[in-house]
């Protein structure tokens, strides 16, 4: 099996969780009234910038099927999951990559500071998935540090010998299907083949500068945007978008330990 949670009898299945998340996301009315504000202010249309909010939670979790987070719940308990949020935005920035759309930690600190207009489409599109993914929820309640302390665990580990669980994987096709996911669609298909050839990509150029990206996040990226102490359009963007997903994240989860 694979988990978003163990602790001894209670149990989460992961592709469940991450399903049940997007579904919630994307029946609540928060949906459609941020993704027409962003759509507006971004000069995007609505339904790519709906779709990317529909994609960022439904990969959230993606990182806990790292075997180095699973093998914790085979012994029986996995709750933490520690900077895990790192895992999952790395191989969805790894799978942009793959497709072309190269994202750079001057990208990111231009959405969030700058003129997110300036950037293309396509980045900014991939923004939207990955910077919330990387900033959902441990951050918000440890606080930026969490970033610092998280490199040097299980985030490293992972990177210097990337594997992912099998079971994980043999779940993991079901995302392919997802029925809300039409703009995307090619996305989610490079996602799925970058999780199953992970180990092959390892040290390739495209693996090297996404590793290079989370790694150096929180000195390229947070300490820069920490310097400038104001309200930006696209550190807006960006919590509005964490919070939606924390919102059906924490739902889905109470839902399922509740029942499990």
């Amino acid at each position: 099996m694979c988990f978003a949670y163990r602790d001894g009898e209670r149990s989460e299945a992961l592709i469940e969780h991450m399903k049940e998340t997007a579904n919630y996301c994307l029946h609540r009315w928060e949906l459609d009234a941020l993704s027409a504000k962003i759509s507006k202010l971004l000069g995007i249309g609505q339904n790519h910038v709906k779709e990317a909010i529909i994609v960022a939670a439904l990969t959230h979790d993606i990182g806990k099927a790292a075997e180095i987070y699973q093998i914790d719940c085979i012994k029986n308990t996995c709750k933490l999951f520690e900077g895990h949020y790192m895992v999952s935005a790395f191989l969805l920035h790894l799978a942009f990559n793959a497709k072309g759309i190269y994202l750079n930690s001057r990208d990111a600190v231009k959405f969030l500071l700058y003129n997110p207009t300036e950037l293309a489409s396509d980045k900014v599109l991939a923004l939207l998935i990955v910077l919330p993914v990387i900033t959902h929820h441990y951050h918000q309640v440890r606080g930026y540090l969490s970033y610092e302390s998280s490199k040097h665990n299980a985030v490293s580990k992972f990177l210097d010998k990337p594997t992912i669980h099998r079971p994980c994987l043999d779940c993991f096709s079901e995302m392919l299907g997802y029925a809300e996911i039409n703009v995307f669609k090619d996305f989610m298909h490079m996602l799925y083949n970058v999780l199953v050839s992970i180990d092959r990509l390892k040290g390739s150029d495209k693996y090297n500068t996404s590793k290079i990206f989370v790694e150096n996040f929180f000195k390229s990226v947070i300490e820069e945007s920490l310097k400038i102490n104001s309200v930006t359009l696209g550190k807006v963007i960006v919590e509005s978008i964490s919070g939606l997903i924390n919102l059906c994240d924490g739902f889905a989860a109470s839902r399922s330990r509740k029942r499990g």
